[in-house]
């Protein structure tokens, strides 16, 4: 459990970390950066199969791969199509077989963990490969201020405890743990909202509140979406459905964004918005939960984008940490709806005269029932107008 919880813990608040310790590095190093913490996470994942602890540090190279790349791969990818160059496909083949070999190994348990790395190693490796004839030459980051290295210093060291609190205590079925968890956000949560109110200064974004706002709700959305999602299908259709109930629904909505990205590009502002507003009314108001996922990641997905096509244009940023500022919004959304999630969930359980145990049993998946599948019915209806409000 230890090397799951390490790299979820750092795959959130990774991000946080470097934007606190204000490394001035482009986009392409931190991309390559990411790229060698992945490859030596998957190695050293492999050798775990003769040293358990070995799988601890792999678990934390990768978590730090997983928040890092996505908002550099983003960063290049923009900057290749303003200066009109094309990202080379050469290795797409070998990719699709890699793929395929990956998936393969969910069938050979006995092997499964070290074939998964194995493959995930290979895809690195290319990654590394083809990013040498990337002719990227961009300035360096320009270096905030102190006060705002030490904020994002201080939330990575804080969302780091509380959520590895959190998630240490829900797969280890630990409820002093996971009580800690959700005072200490509770409480966060409460001073950071005052010392705002209080302290904070007009016009210190850099956005527009709007674009603040759509971005955190960006980062609550994929929450709700793959973590809440697949407590609630576990819960109420069974583990074995979540392939249908949740993986299908949630990848098909993103490829269907991006085959309708052309015409996607041309809606106004507010459609994204109001497609995750009638996704989640209809996990709301019917059992229609297959079409009610894809829709909420299809739109998901185009907000997204959206929101990452915006960042770009932002003059008033630095032009290579633009897409990294975004990412850093969006998961200051995702980590304030998971342990309001858990939170409101706690809350329920205890009002209904039930324990922290029974409600990390139920949110385990330890096993299907009709007292199960009504509380989670519930939640899912209160976290939907949650999200809605």
């Amino acid at each position: 459990f230890l090397p799951f919880v390490l790299f979820y813990t750092l795959r959130m608040t990774g991000i946080f970390l470097v934007r606190g310790i204000n490394l001035s590095l482009t986009s392409l190093g931190l991309l390559k950066i990411s790229l060698l913490l992945g490859l030596a996470g998957s190695l050293i994942g492999i050798a775990g199969a003769y040293s358990f602890p070995l799988y601890s540090i792999s678990g934390m190279l990768l978590g730090l791969s997983g928040a890092l790349l996505p908002p550099s791969n983003q960063s290049i990818r923009f900057f290749l199509k303003e200066e009109g160059q094309k990202i080379s496909h050469s290795n797409l083949l070998t990719t699709v077989l890699l793929t395929a070999v990956l998936f393969g190994a969910l069938f050979f348990k006995a092997t499964e963990i070290g074939l998964a790395l194995l493959v995930y190693a290979l895809y690195f490796l290319l990654a590394l490969v083809a990013i040498k004839s990337y002719p990227v030459s961009l300035n360096e980051l320009e270096e905030e201020s102190a006060e705002v290295s030490r904020k994002e210093l201080i939330l990575f060291v804080i969302f780091f405890v509380l959520l590895l609190l959190l998630r240490s205590g829900r797969l280890l079925t630990n409820a002093v743990e996971f009580d800690y968890a959700i005072v200490g956000a509770c409480c966060f949560f409460v001073v950071a909202v005052l010392f705002v109110s209080h302290y904070g200064k007009r016009g210190a974004y850099k956005v527009s509140l709007e674009m603040n706002l759509a971005t955190l709700i960006n980062g609550i959305v994929g929450n709700y979406l793959f973590l809440f999602g697949s407590i609630y299908v576990a819960g109420v259709y069974g583990r074995a459905h979540m392939g249908i109930y949740l993986y299908l629904p949630y990848v098909l909505g993103m490829i269907f964004a991006m085959i309708a990205a052309s015409k996607t590009k041309q809606w106004s502002n507010n459609i994204p918005m109001v497609g995750l507003a009638g996704s989640l009314g209809i996990l709301l108001l019917t059992s229609w939960t297959i079409l009610g996922l894809f829709l909420l990641s299809f739109f998901k997905s185009t907000l997204n984008s959206f929101l990452a096509r915006r960042y770009y244009q932002e003059t008033d940023l630095p032009k290579d940490s633009r897409i990294l500022i975004k990412y850093t919004t969006q998961t200051k959304g995702s980590l304030f709806h998971q342990f309001i999630l858990m939170a409101l969930m706690l809350v329920t359980v205890v009002g209904k005269g039930g324990t922290t145990q029974f409600l990390l049993e139920l949110t385990g998946g330890k096993g299907i029932s009709t007292q199960t599948s009504q509380f989670l019915t519930f939640i899912k209806n209160s976290n939907s107008l949650l999200v809605l409000s």
